[in-house]
């Protein structure tokens, strides 16, 4: 394993998304595992209510605690909730329409990637709702990165077979972030900050301690959530 990254704080957010007024966003750390931002947002009164299973459906929000069944990808023009993904290794991506008026989190494993998930959000929800993919912006969270991601010989096959040489850097290592990068392109989104995408098996903090849950580390435990919403007009 490489030598440990280094977090400096206990909140994440995105340089890119920060930019944009009239949203608010946060990505989860071990210290910190929902932004504290959305405190008054997240309370089941008001989160939406949802389980990932690894798959491609999405589903858009339109009112507190929403019930919106098993989907890995959550949309929403509402200002009245967040929505959000909750990963320990999978890529968590938090994405805005460029004046604010829209936002999406999407949960992306190897299984999502690898069905395209971010392609299905877009071309069976956000542009039959009128949405164009280049009128959005995009930032990848913490997840497993190349150091540390080691898979089967027969999933790098895969990936490189789908998303070419690039995603495979070194025998059984896939880059996660770059296969979801490369279909963001794709779709024509232009502007995409990877500069939040630390690896959660390896990243430290300040103190020396694991700054994300891991999963593929630790076998079991605790979860961070990547949120992002409207704010209240």
């Amino acid at each position: 394993m490489p030598r440990n990254k280094t977090l400096k704080s206990s909140t994440l957010e995105s340089r890119l998304l920060g930019a944009i007024s009239g949203i608010r966003h946060g990505f989860g750390t071990r210290k910190e595992a929902i932004s504290g931002a959305f405190t008054p947002l997240w309370q089941d009164a008001k989160k939406p209510q949802w389980k990932q299973v690894h798959g491609t459906a999405c589903a858009e929000v339109k009112h507190p605690a929403q019930a919106c069944g098993e989907v890995d990808g959550l949309w929403s023009r509402e200002s009245a909730s967040a929505v959000a993904v909750v990963t320990a290794d999978c890529v968590p991506i938090l994405l805005a329409r460029r004046d604010g008026s829209a936002v999406a989190a999407v949960h992306a494993g190897w299984r999502g990637t690898q069905a395209r998930i971010l392609e299905k959000l877009f071309r069976e929800h956000l542009i039959p709702a009128g949405e164009k993919p280049w009128n959005w912006i995009a930032a990848i969270g913490p997840c497993a990165k190349p150091c540390c991601y080691e898979v089967s010989p027969e999933l790098a096959e895969e990936f490189k077979k789908n998303f070419g040489e690039i995603v495979v850097p070194k025998p059984r290592k896939i880059d996660l972030v770059r296969s979801n990068v490369l279909q963001l392109e794709a779709l024509g989104i232009e502007e995409v900050d990877t500069q939040t995408a630390h690896c959660t098996i390896c990243t430290r903090d300040d103190a020396g301690q694991f700054a994300f849950h891991s999963y593929r580390r630790d076998g079991s435990g605790g979860r961070q959530f990547s949120l992002i919403s409207r704010v209240s007009e």
